[in-house]
């Protein structure tokens, strides 16, 4: 089974790399983009850069009758739209001008993936995953290996550190554990329950609170739907390793006393309230954190540069006019996604790999990361494909569309 399933993966590989040029080669620097955001910043984003020159390109030469329109294509122009307007806006805009460069043109992942992903393309579809998933493990894998040699005292990423691949892990956790039925993705029960506890085990050694507490809330919905059992094995686990690992007990105890262990969020945040009311509408402007915050001699780490909070994060740099749409993006991406879940066939890859998508998206919307250089191309994938998913969506007569393998 396993040797057919191989060769199955390896043809899906071997296909998605085939069709019109252009096409292949948005799909690829996508593809290249996700697997390589948790190794190398420099790989992922020219990637992302690359992909949106050429769907740029695309878009002019045919003058864009591949546009597409969906109920997410509002609040997202939105949202980058008073990004780009705070940094005029801003009290430092020499200062605010660094989004050019590590923030602004990253957005436009969203648009490619948007308009030239193709959700009938289930050789596509399962290759990505697939490549994820296996970027997860490795990742999972070299952290260790730097964790025992005494490099790192938690599992960080070869990138962007152990909050990056905290975040990461407790998403592609969310969506291994969502996909755990579906037969293309993993042929037999034990493959994706030994995928699921090293992701676990990779999470808990990352040792951050916030992303355990998501992952076991994605892990809760997902058991009490239909995988109770593997949901007790996988307690059990985690329970296991906080009781024989000392570090991670300690942090599962600050995690009990969160209010007395806040890291100094509450400072940051308490300095929040007193800018609060400040410049509501447009907010003070991208990168002011240090410009701005009025409690640096009470906060313990005085490099922290960041409100600590992506919903704060988008008031506070711009304003109502960006949080409004930010929000709306988080809440037409679920609607979207219902709507998928309601349209798409029962044991549809499209129905699985939507539902694992939503998960995803609830647990950055709980967790944050949202924002982050790295993340933010793995969240845009997922609020992009939920849109994909519902403009492709089969019609409410035909149950059964057309799929090409």
């Amino acid at each position: 089974m396993m040797g057919s399933w191989l060769h199955a993966r390896v043809a899906d590989l071997r296909s998605a790399v085939r069709g019109e040029a252009i096409d292949t080669a948005l799909w690829i620097g996508t593809a290249v983009a996700l697997v390589t955001l948790i190794f190398s910043i420099a790989l992922a984003q020219a990637a992302v850069l690359l992909t949106g020159l050429l769907w740029l390109y695309n878009i002019a030469r045919t003058r864009g009758r591949h546009f597409r329109l969906s109920p997410l294509l509002p609040p997202v122009t939105a949202f980058v739209v008073a990004r780009i307007a705070a940094i005029p806006l801003s009290i430092d805009p020499a200062g605010s001008m660094d989004a050019f460069r590590t923030e602004i043109p990253f957005y436009i992942l969203f648009y490619v993936i948007h308009s030239t992903w193709d959700a009938r393309r289930e050789d596509r579809l399962r290759a990505v995953i697939l490549l994820v998933f296996t970027a997860a493990l490795v990742a999972v894998a070299i952290g260790f290996i730097r964790y025992a040699q005494g490099f790192d005292e938690r599992l960080t990423s070869t990138t962007s550190g152990y909050y990056t691949l905290g975040m990461f892990l407790a998403t592609v956790f969310a969506m291994v554990f969502a996909l755990g039925r579906n037969k293309d993705i993993f042929p037999q029960r034990w493959i994706w329950l030994l995928t699921s506890a090293i992701l676990l085990i990779g999470l808990l050694f990352t040792f951050n609170r916030l992303h355990w507490v998501v992952a076991a809330l994605a892990a809760l919905v997902v058991g009490l739907l239909r995988e109770r059992r593997i949901l007790l094995i996988l307690a059990i686990l985690g329970i296991a390793a906080v009781a024989t690992v000392e570090p991670l007990q300690d942090r599962f105890l600050q995690l009990l006393d969160a209010g007395g262990n806040m890291s100094g969020r509450d400072v940051i945040w308490r300095g929040a309230w007193m800018l609060i009311a400040d410049r509501p509408v447009f907010g003070f402007g991208l990168r002011t954190f240090t410009k701005v915050f009025p409690l640096f001699d009470e906060v313990p780490d005085k490099g922290v540069g960041s409100w600590h909070n992506d919903y704060l994060q988008v008031y506070m740099d711009s304003g109502l006019v960006a949080l409004i749409p930010f929000v709306a993006i988080i809440g037409v991406a679920l609607y979207l996604g219902w709507k998928n879940h309601q349209r798409w066939p029962s044991g549809s890859l499209q129905r699985d790999i939507n539902a694992a998508s939503v998960l995803a998206i609830g647990c950055f919307a709980l967790a944050g990361g949202m924002l982050d250089s790295l993340l933010s191309i793995l969240f845009r994938t997922l609020i992009a494909l939920t849109a994909v998913l519902y403009m492709q969506r089969p019609p409410c007569d035909d149950t059964q569309p057309e799929l090409r393998q």
